[in-house]
């Protein structure tokens, strides 16, 4: 819903008023859950309105409902062949308290091969949290504060950490409305949730998982434009190629960045591909290609 240039609204409008594509279905896929959004997306002429993060399960059913049956092909069959492969491969998976695996696996399509590198991914991102809070804390940075509840509010959903989510949303709610006191009580108890999950998931994590490649400059050029033509195409291998690079971009410190600037924005390229708002991860990874002087709209790949 949030794109850059026009929103998701005006999109709608925009489209419903050229001819011939009174009948085109158009789902609003957002973070934005409060009352009146739903009816706001109805109004401008789309046809259903899915929150975040989506549940595959629910993301088809909507599908099923506004495409043609015609169009779907052999879908069941592709989508069962990728079931029996992805059981065939699955990990074992250990139990954490606080983490459902069964709604994890929900969240990331079905395929249990590609949990080991989420939660790698989120071991990596949030093992210094509480560091960077009580580095907005201590500098009153509220704003920050804020973020960060977010990025971790949808991160932990994706792993299946729902309580870790709620308490994160609770921190984020209370600082948008101001309620400082409320919000500090609940910074304790999302610190907690945090600490006990980050100290379950962290048995998960191996060397190779979170070990840095180390590209060369020009490596990781390639890799930036691979990434980046996967999301101007909506290209959900775009997740699998940033897993990849977001490992080499944490480890490496010549992009010009400082390490809580780099952290922070690698941590927002992950929400929006997370949250498939590809243009703005395409947005954000261009300040990342800046610091290699790697220009992401020309082709400079050897």
């Amino acid at each position: 819903m949030q794109m850059p240039e026009m929103d998701g609204l005006s999109a709608t409008r925009a489209i419903r008023a050229v001819g011939g594509f009174e009948n085109l279905p158009i789902l609003a896929m957002t973070a934005h859950a409060m009352s009146g959004d739903r009816e706001a997306s109805l109004a401008a002429g789309m046809d259903d309105h899915l929150t975040k993060p989506i549940d595959p399960a629910v993301l088809f059913d909507a599908l099923l409902r506004w495409i043609d049956p015609a169009r779907l092909g052999s879908a069941d069959a592709h989508s069962g062949r990728q079931a029996d492969r992805s059981a065939e491969n699955a990990p074992d998976l250990p139990s954490i308290p606080g983490v459902d695996w069964n709604l994890a696996q929900q969240r990331i399509g079905g395929d249990r091969t590609r949990l080991p590198k989420l939660v790698a991914r989120f071991v990596s991102e949030y093992a210094e949290w509480p560091q960077r809070m009580a580095t907005a804390l201590h500098a009153q940075d509220f704003i920050t504060l804020q973020n960060l509840a977010h990025n971790l509010k949808s991160a932990s959903a994706y792993l299946g950490a729902e309580a870790l989510s709620v308490a994160a949303r609770q921190v984020e709610e209370a600082l948008r409305g101001g309620e400082m006191e409320q919000a500090m009580k609940r910074l304790l108890t999302l610190d907690s949730a945090l600490q006990a999950v980050l100290v379950g998931l962290a048995g998960m994590t191996s060397p190779a998982a979170t070990t840095s490649r180390d590209l060369s400059v020009q490596e990781v050029g390639n890799a930036l434009h691979t990434l980046a033509d996967f999301l101007r195409a909506d290209d959900v291998q775009a997740e699998d190629a940033w897993r990849e690079l977001q490992i080499e971009l944490a480890h490496r410190k010549n992009d010009g960045l400082d390490s809580d600037a780099r952290r922070e924005l690698l941590a927002t390229i992950s929400r929006h591909i997370d949250d498939l708002e590809y243009a703005l991860a395409l947005s954000a990874l261009s300040r990342i290609a800046d610091g290699y002087g790697v220009r992401l709209d020309a082709i400079e790949r050897v």
